[in-house]
């Protein structure tokens, strides 16, 4: 055999040798790397959970009687509350400037809110001091105001899903009213003496596109 073919061989097989342990070296390296993120990133899962104060005001604007509910948009941005009034109080969340407000409209003049309940996403259930009972949907929606040179602001707005009437039972102690996604409307109240009263509004479209609401207790 050649003597130089020879050295040559041996000296490519170190090389090879080499790239090989390196290149296994950075494989062991990379999963090890690999669970350490895992393990810091589940780290916090473990961790005793806790909160900090973003921002402490006084409120610009003071509510009639109380605040029966509170909300804050998704960019931690604005946030509002509900007075016994019914009206939507809103204000930026850095130093609690006033930016807005909005009166839901009651369904019997004079009437204030007796409860509010919050669920979904910014959804709040309004009991009126009347038995009724609403349901309103706050959202936030982010632009570039050109009047205020272009700068990034949040708009907001209150919708009313839903209004359910009176009981004929009286006053509840609790009432809660949900919107399903095919328009189903469903009210319960909690009565005295242990009991439920549960009733549901629902809207059938016959074949030839005529919809008609059906109501069950």
């Amino acid at each position: 055999m050649n003597e130089k073919f020879r050295i040559r061989a041996k000296r490519n097989d170190r090389i090879a040798r080499w790239v090989i342990t390196l290149g296994g070296m950075m494989i062991i390296f990379s999963v090890i790397f690999i669970l350490l993120l895992i393990a810091d990133t589940a780290r916090p899962l473990f961790n005793a959970p806790r909160a900090e104060i973003f921002a402490k005001f006084p409120l610009s604007k003071e509510p009639t009687q109380q605040v029966l509910g509170i909300g804050v948009d998704e960019y931690l941005e604005t946030g509002f509350f509900i007075d016994d009034e019914g009206v939507f109080n809103f204000f930026e969340n850095q130093q609690g400037l006033a930016t807005d407000d909005y009166q839901a409209p009651p369904p019997t003049p004079e009437v204030g809110v007796r409860q509010v309940d919050s669920f979904g996403h910014l959804q709040y259930g309004l009991l009126w001091e009347d038995g009724s009972l609403t349901i309103e949907a706050v959202t936030f929606r982010p632009f570039f105001d050109e009047a205020n040179d272009h700068r990034r602001s949040i708009q907001h707005s209150v919708r009313r899903e839903a209004e359910f009437p009176p009981s004929e039972f009286g006053m509840p102690l609790r009432s809660l009213g949900r919107v399903g996604s095919e328009g189903r409307r469903t009210r319960v109240d909690q009565l005295p003496e242990s009991r439920l009263l549960v009733r549901q509004v629902a809207v059938t479209e016959s074949l030839f596109g005529d919809s008609e609401e059906g109501e069950f207790s």
